[in-house]
This record gives C-alpha cells, structure tokens and sequence, in this order.
C-alpha cells in the first residue's frame, strides 16, 4: 500500500495478529480460569460471584472491541491483495507487450495458449 500506515491501521494490524494467536488464546483461558478460581475461593468477599456477571461484561466488551479491528485488518488486507493482482496483471501484460515486440511468432503461440495451458 502506498504511504505510511495509520496508527488505527497499525493497531489493527497489531490487535488482529495477537488474537488469532496461541499466546492469546493461552492467556485468555488462564485470566478466565484465574478470575472464576479467585472469586471461587473468596467466598463471600467475592467481587464477582457466580454467575460472574463482570467477567460476562468484560467478554461482551471484548467482543464489541475485537470484532472492528479484525474487520479493518481483514479489509486492510483484501486491499492489499487487490493491489498486488493488479501489479501482477499490469506485469503480466508488459511481459506479453515485450513478446509481441521482440517475436511476433512467438506471440501468435501465446495467443492459441487456451485456459488449460496447452498450446493448439
């Protein structure tokens, strides 16, 4: 892509590759893990007891959070791919360009090449 990325295109980037990553799917089941053992355990001094509606809040916050970021990063990337369709189709027409100039016959076999690949 052209220019520099923007701060919100970085974090994207950046939020989207530590979700979709082992290390956080290993730190978020221990900090779910740590949070229902620690109100387990405090009783009646629990500061979230069962039915753990903080941590509910603090998964519906995550999602509303992470959802947007993974579809900038998702559409970051699509343009991205986009981009470089068309430099490879722009490549593609230069090298056919140089053939047809250089060797005419050789062009003529280019153009009888059907979608198979394989030459009449």
């Amino acid at each position: 892509m052209a220019g520099e990325l923007t701060f919100g295109q970085r974090a994207a980037d950046f939020a989207a590759a530590w979700i979709g990553s082992w290390a956080f799917l290993i730190w978020f089941n221990v900090f779910v893990a740590s949070w229902m053992a620690l109100n387990y355990f405090l009783h009646d001094r629990a500061f979230d007891p069962y039915p753990y509606i903080l941590l509910n809040l603090v998964f519906s916050w995550l999602a509303g959070v992470q959802a947007p970021l993974i579809m900038i990063s998702q559409n970051r990337q699509e343009e991205i791919s986009r981009q470089q369709q068309k430099y490879m189709l722009n490549m593609q027409e230069a090298v056919y360009a140089f053939i047809v100039k250089e060797n005419p016959a050789l062009a003529c076999k280019a153009d009888n090449i059907e979608a198979d690949g394989v030459v009449q």
